[in-house]
This record gives C-alpha cells, sequence and structure tokens, in this order.
C-alpha cells in the first residue's frame, strides 16, 4: 500500500514541476537598468555596526513597507542565521506571490553580499536550483541586486545601491557568533541644507 502512495506522490511532484516550469517559461522577461552610484566623498563619517538575524529581520520588515523597489519584488520575507542562511520570502511573479525558501552561504565580495545559492523549495516543494533561477529571470530586480544563474548565486551589490546620504558596505560573517558587520559611511549635508536648517 506504502509502494502506491509513494509513486502517486512522486507524480503529483513530478506533475507540479513541469506545469510551474511551463508557467515560468510562458511569463515574459524583464529588463535589468544598471546605475552607477556617486563617488565616496573623502570627508565620509564611517560607522561600524554589527548585527544579528533579529536586526536584519527588523529592517526587511521596513524596507517592505517603506522601500517601492523592495516592494516590488517581495510580499514578505525572513531570514535566519547558521552556517548556511535560511531566508523565506514571497516572490511576486504577474501578480501572484510565490513563496520560497532558499539556503544559502553567505560570501562577503568587496563590501557586497554573494550568495551561492545550496538549495531550494518553491510551494513547500523542494525544487532544482535551475528552477528557481528560472523563476528569478521574470522578475524586476532593483539594479544593485544581479541573478547569476551559471555561478548559481544572487548577488546583493550594496556598493551600487543608490541610497542618498549614506552607503552601506559588509564586513564579515562570523559562524560562532551569527553576527554580519557593516560599515555605513554618512555623507555630510550640502552647505544649501545647513543654511536653509538655521534659525
Amino acid at each position: 500500500m506504502w509502494k502506491k502512495l509513494f509513486v502517486i506522490l512522486l507524480s503529483l511532484n513530478l506533475l507540479a514541476f513541469v506545469w510551474v516550469a511551463l508557467w515560468f517559461e510562458l511569463l515574459p522577461t524583464p529588463k535589468q537598468v544598471s546605475r552607477t552610484p556617486s563617488p565616496l566623498p573623502a570627508n565620509a563619517a564611517n560607522i561600524e555596526l554589527v548585527v544579528g538575524q533579529e536586526a536584519v529581520n527588523t529592517y526587511l520588515s521596513y524596507a517592505l513597507t517603506e522601500q517601492k523597489d523592495v516592494q516590488k519584488i517581495l510580499s514578505y520575507a525572513s531570514v535566519t542565521f547558521q552556517n548556511q542562511w535560511n531566508i523565506r520570502f514571497g516572490l511576486k511573479v504577474a501578480d501572484k506571490v510565490v513563496p520560497c525558501d532558499i539556503e544559502l552561504t553567505p560570501v562577503i565580495h568587496q563590501g557586497n553580499l554573494w550568495f551561492p545559492i545550496d538549495g531550494a523549495s518553491l510551494g513547500g516543494f523542494a525544487v532544482p536550483k535551475s528552477l528557481l533561477f528560472m523563476l528569478f529571470e521574470h522578475v524586476t530586480w532593483p539594479s544593485w541586486i544581479v541573478i547569476d544563474p551559471f555561478a548559481e548565486e544572487i548577488r546583493v551589490n550594496l556598493t551600487s545601491r543608490p541610497s542618498g546620504q549614506y552607503r552601506i558596505r559588509a564586513m564579515g560573517y562570523s559562524n560562532e557568533t551569527r553576527r554580519i558587520t557593516f560599515e555605513v559611511s554618512m555623507m555630510p549635508a550640502p552647505l544649501s541644507t545647513k543654511l536653509t536648517s538655521k534659525p
């Protein structure tokens, strides 16, 4: 009896996989616009921040309510820090929200966070990484997030992110403390702003 149930369940999973793959192939592929940030001035003030997953999840909650470039692609998001990171998020694709769960390894590269993908599931079903990246190709990502299907990684280029009077660089991640270190650079306000702010 259990063999029949196993075969039925496996067949349903395969059918779901084929249906999702075909659905993704029919979606239009958005174009990504690149943007070069302005250089950091020499008199910028630098602050080092060491944060855990609670602070990152608080920032994600803020970004989902306040930042339009994040709102366009995510319905919800949370991260769990371990040797590998587990990220759960709802990806907005063609007016639908696809629940995703991915395991990845954080790599610090020249102030940016690059994430080689170790495993993934969509809607509660484990899927090949190729299917996940097929889905990613149909999402309008901000210019500072790069999806590389050949390297099977997500590159969050913090140094290229438009951010007004502050810039953020990733400096390191500790498996022991499960905390990540950022350098925040704050640019001085323009002279015109200082003059208009005086009483």
